[in-house]
């Protein structure tokens, strides 16, 4: 089945749906749960997390995305991937109940076992939908993926609001998490018309694996990397900072990080289907990372000025410590959503061996100077490292692919200097001609704020890039039609 431009066009639109419908709820929650909760409870939550996704290492073995990739997709490949991920993962849970005692014992806070027992059921639940969500997504069928992905988040994250406003404390976080995954595995069993079986074939798994284990390696590298700071902030700083850390990088991955992924599951399968034809393959690239950076990098700029004077504004002193973090991390987070496209392309072009090396860097920088860091500068000295950790890795992510599709490294990071250059000159202009007019803007005024910065940087681009605005208009017409 060729990919069309009206079946791509539906795929961001059923993408966006579920990503910015999820996006408002999860950071709706997230302000609410703060204001009712404190940095105890999250920092609790924030260990079981860790061991959790220590746990989810290999949880996938890259079959997901060996799915994706793999032309073979007969119900014998589908059915032996489930087999190995539902029967993998169910012994991941029972590792994770062994090792809930010595957690608790080791962070001095026995809450933590029953938590995180309860919170690692989970892993089996997600294991369920695993092969289901991946057949929709190599066929581009996204409007199917609404329903079990956006209403099990809307219903776990009311519930756990009214468990916390109840008093339930950390228990409305576990519910929240727990729910989202039992809900959406019934769900995804309901709407995708293949039910996966457990069988097994040898010969489908081992070709299966070939692309898989790659990723699956990958995995636990990336595993570990997006948890090493919490473990050493937890270490080394406390508790109570993990709590503000990990709150801080919630809110700073939200808007551009869950862009990306928007972007992302959409185009790795398009760029599966076109790893065939480099020539197109190439242009399709370049075209979704200016794009993607149109949209990223005025996001990253414009949370991390507005985004510490909202915490103060709505919190007070309570999470104060988060403004001067938050602001290094949005820009973190900037830089991971333009690195996960260049590791979608890489990915598609069946060179994932790239990818694992990239991510060994991050991991050796970060791992290794992580701790000195935080011994030296404090929160901020780990902020600043992951900061200028991830510039590097994506310079060197996009150098490798630039070689492999045969582009101009140099022309390529041109692609990024208007989306880049409007949002440095606008967004910090509008936000600084506020607090000059209001010394210290409310809400209201910084909510006005960010609808004017919209405005004024959409203009612009409108009048920048005429390209842009004929693309837009393309997909538009093309949805009419549709």
């Amino acid at each position: 089945m060729s990919l069309g431009g009206r079946k791509v066009a539906a795929g961001f639109g059923w993408v966006a749906v579920m990503s910015y419908s999820g996006n408002i709820v999860s950071l709706v929650t997230t302000l609410v749960l703060a204001k009712l909760l404190g940095p105890q409870e999250f920092g609790v939550i924030g260990i079981a997390s860790i061991t959790i996704d220590i746990l989810k290492l290999l949880k996938d073995m890259g079959l997901s995305e060996a799915i994706v990739y793999q032309k073979r997709d007969d119900h014998l490949a589908l059915d032996t991937a489930n087999t190995i991920l539902v029967g993998f993962n169910a012994v991941l849970f029972v590792i994770a109940c062994l090792a809930a005692p010595f957690v608790a014992q080791l962070y001095n806070q026995p809450i933590v076992t029953p938590v995180l027992i309860v919170m690692a059921t989970s892993l089996i639940w997600d294991s369920l939908r695993a092969v289901p969500r991946a057949l929709l997504r190599k066929n581009v069928e996204f409007r199917r993926l609404v329903l079990p992905e956006l209403l099990p988040l809307v219903v776990s994250t009311t519930t756990s609001v009214v468990l916390a406003l109840t008093g339930f404390g950390v228990w409305s976080l576990v519910v929240k998490t727990v729910f989202h995954s039992l809900l959406g595995a019934w769900l995804m069993r309901n709407v995708v018309p293949y039910t996966p079986r457990f069988r097994f074939d040898r010969d489908a798994a081992r070709e299966l694996l070939s692309y898989g284990h790659v990723i699956a390696t990958t995995t636990v590298l990336l595993v570990i990397l997006y948890n090493i700071d919490r473990i050493f902030v937890s270490r080394v700083i406390g508790l109570a900072a993990l709590g503000v850390f990990e709150l801080a990088m919630r809110i700073a991955e939200l808007p551009v990080k869950n862009f990306a992924f928007l972007v992302g599951s959409v185009m790795f399968p398009v760029f599966s289907r076109l790893d065939n034809t480099r020539d197109v393959l190439r242009k399709t690239f370049v075209k979704t990372l200016r794009y993607t950076a149109f949209i990223s990098i005025p996001a990253a700029i414009g949370l991390s000025l507005y985004g510490p004077a909202l915490v103060n504004s709505v919190y007070g002193s309570r999470w104060q410590a988060m403004a001067d973090p938050l602001r290094v991390l949005c820009i973190y987070a900037l830089f991971r959503s333009l690195s996960s496209i260049v590791l979608d392309a890489v990915k598609a072009t069946g060179h994932p061996q790239i990818m694992r090396r990239v991510v060994i860097l991050k991991l050796l920088c970060i791992g290794g100077l992580g701790i000195p860091a935080l011994r030296a500068y404090g929160m901020m000295g780990i902020c600043w490292l992951i900061l200028a950790t991830y510039v590097v890795a994506f310079l060197l992510e996009l150098r490798s692919l630039c070689r492999l599709l045969e582009l101009e490294f140099v022309a390529t990071l041109k692609a990024l200097v208007l989306p880049a250059t409007l949002a440095v000159v606008l967004v910090p202009a509008i936000y600084w001609s506020l607090t000059f007019l209001i010394q210290t803007p409310g809400v209201s005024a910084l909510i006005a704020g960010i609808v004017v910065t919209v405005l004024a940087y959409t203009a612009a681009v409108s009048v920048c890039d005429k390209h842009a605005v004929a693309d837009v208009r393309s997909l538009v017409v093309s949805r009419a039609a549709a």
